[in-house]
């Protein structure tokens, strides 16, 4: 910098881009099972809240003229890409480790881009993947217009109580939504994940901005209930695979810059059931 005090300055590393603590591929569960599923998936979901009570003097027959409910059928997924990148322009790039560096970056990223998704299925509707998303088609649950975050997330567990009967489940919140249920002290931590009283696992992200149902004209955040959610990522590629490569191929003759991208698939596997609530927090939109 021309004019400084120390116009000579020593190079160190940078902090390193870092994974969040809290986040949805940190309290959905990881599937390494073996199964091939970088072409998509098919399950055949268990049934929501079912079964009954009977009388004693029945014990041990089959109960008559009970509603046994929907049996689903087969439900699907399909993978898609995250990606991250470094990039720089090849003067004076020195001893950049460029592979390194996206690798982190997408470690870093990966969960935020994963749950935008999630939440709001931009690339499940572009693509017509065979994946749903929260804001598809929820159960709206609690009072026709927004309310506190205790009462919305007090509709959210009954919800979840009617669809699943007591099951755990998974409620997906934005970080604005998170920091509201901490202050109410309706939420707390077991482990490294925010639960609520009911046991349900709190999915706080930053990739969740609180968007409303596809159909619905909104100003506030909405808050969705789900079942629990698993998911599977396949190893890191580089794109190109080297930094030789990227000289070679991935540079902008242009500006000098090259780019290298850190990609994997990504699946997201969970059954079919949402419920949303609307809540008092005035609608936060981010950087896509």
């Amino acid at each position: 910098m021309v004019g400084t005090v120390f116009p000579t300055k020593y190079a160190v590393p940078a902090p390193p881009a870092t994974p969040p603590r809290y986040s949805l591929l940190g309290v959905a569960t990881a599937i390494n099972d073996g199964a091939r599923w970088q072409n998509g998936i098919e399950w055949l979901p268990e049934q929501q809240y079912q079964g009954g009570v009977i009388s004693f003097t029945c014990y041990g027959g089959t109960p008559d003229g009970l509603d046994e409910g929907d049996n689903p059928g087969l439900a699907y997924a399909d993978p898609f890409v995250v990606y991250a990148e470094d990039h720089c322009s090849t003067l004076g790039m020195g001893a950049r480790d460029y592979e390194a560096r996206a690798r982190r970056q997408l470690e870093a990223v990966q969960s935020a881009r994963v749950a935008a998704e999630l939440e709001r299925g931009a690339l499940a509707q572009a693509e017509s993947l065979d994946n749903h998303w929260l804001t598809e088609d929820p159960l709206i649950v609690g009072a026709p217009a927004a309310q506190n975050v205790i009462a919305a997330l007090g509709d959210i567990e009954m919800g979840l109580a009617e669809l699943w009967g007591g099951q755990q489940c998974m409620i997906h919140v934005s970080p604005q939504i998170l920091t509201a249920l901490h202050n109410e002290s309706v939420i707390q931590l077991s482990g490294q994940r925010w639960v609520t009283g009911m046991g349900h696992v709190i999915a706080c992200d930053a990739g969740y901005i609180g968007a409303p149902p596809d159909d619905e004209e909104s100003s506030k955040q909405w808050m969705y209930g789900t079942s629990l959610i698993q998911y599977r990522l396949s190893d890191v590629i580089l794109v190109p695979g080297s930094l030789s490569e990227a000289m070679a191929a991935a540079t902008d003759r242009a500006t000098n810059k090259t780019t290298i991208y850190a990609e994997r698939l990504a699946l997201l596997q969970w059954d079919a059931g949402v419920v949303a609530a609307e809540t008092d927090i005035a609608e936060y939109q981010h950087a896509s």
